[in-house]
This record gives C-alpha cells, sequence and structure tokens, in this order.
C-alpha cells in the first residue's frame, strides 16, 4: 500500500482534479484505491461524488473516531469531507497534543484495521491549498507527497515555498537517538495545466526539464472540467471513441504522465 497526499498552496492549481483522475487511471488498472477528502470545501465529496457524511468523514482521522468508507466507483472508495475540517487548526491548537503533525499517522495504526487499509493499493489525499495542520499530517502519513505547478509566475514560486515548508516540518520531526529526521517522506511536482504554444508553459518546461523532483507534465485540456462536472473521469472519457479519436494525442500524453507518476511511486520502499 502506497499513501500518496496531493498538495497544493493556493487554489486552481487542478489538486482535486488531479487527484480523482489519478486515482481513476490506477483503478482502472485493477488497482483498489482510497481517496480521502481532506478539504472542508468539500470538492471531490459533494461537488464530484454528491456525498455529504457529517457523523463518521475525515474530520474523525483526527479525534480518533471511526470513518465511512463509500464505495463510489468500482476499484474506488471514498472517505467523504466535512464542513467541520474548517475548524480543526484552532481545535488542534487548544489541544494537548504534543505532536499534532502525527495524528493522522496514529490514526492509520490503531484504526487501519477498521477500513481494512491493507486492502488498498493506493490512498490518495486530496486537502485545502494551504501548508496548515492537515497538509502538515498529510505529509507526515504519506509515503509521498505530490505537487502541481501552475505555468505562472506563482506556480513557480509555489515550487520553493513548498518545499520550505516540507523540509521545515520533517526537520522538525527529530529522533533523539540518531538526531535525524524519522520521517522522509519525498516530494515530488507535476507541471499542470500545460499549453505547447504559450510563453508561460514553455518558460515552466525549460526551468523544470532537469528536475528530478518533477515526475509529469499534464496537459491543459477542457476535458478536464468535465470530469468534475459530470463525474466521468479520463479514462472513461477515452473509451468512447468518438472523444478519443476527436483528442488521441492528449489522451497519449496523459496516459504518459500518470504512468510515469504511478511508476515513481511504485518504486518507493
Amino acid at each position: 500500500m502506497k499513501k500518496i497526499g496531493f498538495i497544493a498552496e493556493k487554489g486552481g492549481a487542478g489538486k482535486t482534479t488531479q487527484t480523482y483522475n489519478f486515482g481513476a487511471y490506477l483503478a482502472k488498472q485493477g488497482k483498489k484505491v482510497l481517496l480521502i477528502d481532506l478539504d472542508h470545501q468539500l470538492s471531490l465529496s459533494r461537488e464530484v461524488f454528491g456525498i455529504r457524511e457529517d457523523d463518521y468523514s475525515s474530520h474523525n482521522l483526527f479525534h480518533d473516531q471511526p470513518v465511512k468508507v463509500y464505495q463510489v466507483k468500482e476499484n474506488m472508495d471514498l472517505i467523504p469531507a466535512s464542513l467541520l475540517l474548517e475548524g480543526l487548526e484552532k481545535e488542534m491548537a487548544l489541544s494537548d497534543i504534543p505532536m499534532p503533525a502525527l495524528v493522522l499517522n496514529y490514526w492509520f495504526d490503531d484504526h487501519g484495521s477498521e477500513i481494512d487499509a491493507e486492502q488498498y493499493d493506493y490512498i490518495l489525499f486530496d486537502t485545502h491549498p494551504d501548508f496548515g495542520i492537515i497538509n502538515r499530517n498529510v505529509v507526515v502519513a504519506a509515503d509521498a507527497v505530490i505537487s502541481p505547478l501552475e505555468p505562472n509566475i506563482f506556480g513557480w514560486a509555489a515550487k520553493a515555498r513548498i518545499q520550505a515548508r516540507v523540509d521545515g516540518l520533517l526537520n522538525h520531526l527529530i529522533n533523539p537517538s540518531t538526531r535525524k529526521p524519522f520521517i522522509d517522506s519525498p516530494l515530488y511536482f507535476i507541471n499542470n495545466k500545460v499549453e505547447h504554444n504559450t510563453r508561460e508553459s514553455q518558460d515552466l518546461m525549460e526551468r523544470t526539464k532537469d528536475d528530478e523532483q518533477v515526475i509529469a507534465t499534464i496537459p491543459n485540456k477542457q476535458l478536464f472540467k468535465a470530469t468534475i462536472r459530470e463525474n466521468k473521469p479520463i479514462v472513461a472519457l477515452q473509451e468512447d471513441p468518438k472523444i478519443f479519436n476527436a483528442n488521441r494525442q492528449f489522451f497519449q500524453k496523459l496516459n504518459s504522465a500518470y504512468a510515469s507518476m504511478k511508476q515513481k511511486i511504485d518504486e518507493l520502499k
């Protein structure tokens, strides 16, 4: 089982869209996938799947309580988010938890068997765009973190900021016996919403062409909006011969990008 966190500092980077579509890509290959929505805006839970869960939502992952798992597609399950997540930062600041960034990790240790977590090949976390307590927990609990880069000046600047924040968090969690960080979650990036004929996209591609942390390039396409609006992922859209033939090059590039992401994740020990 591999746990992958999708994080971003600002909204609109395509984080939820890529969490959903990459998860569907893995599920289409026969892999068992669990999506965990940790965004209080409920984009994945409510907007995509039409699910609202108040009592057994992902909010409970931070309160040592059980959650409810919904089957949303073949080979794909979901733990939905709750509006209660918005107040989690204040809740945990007022608590006496000694290491609040480890709470999510502890939940899987203590409750993972309740949802049979080991049945899943991949667990994907969708998060709110910030670097608050939830995202810090995701960084610690995940085997790897993926952050989308937008082809603009703000997207490129976010890369350095996210790297600094992840490094700062992990360096703070020191094993006293070795005096080294005891969590080593690699941080990867994907170039997202890339268009071959714009200066911004060309600049992003040039900046990242030799960057080993950038593991895939996702082309921009209006079809992504349909995946969210209609709850029909890219892997389902390309099964329509008319849609596939009209967008053959896009699908080939996207499948190659997702294959690269999967390979990088599968190489993790």
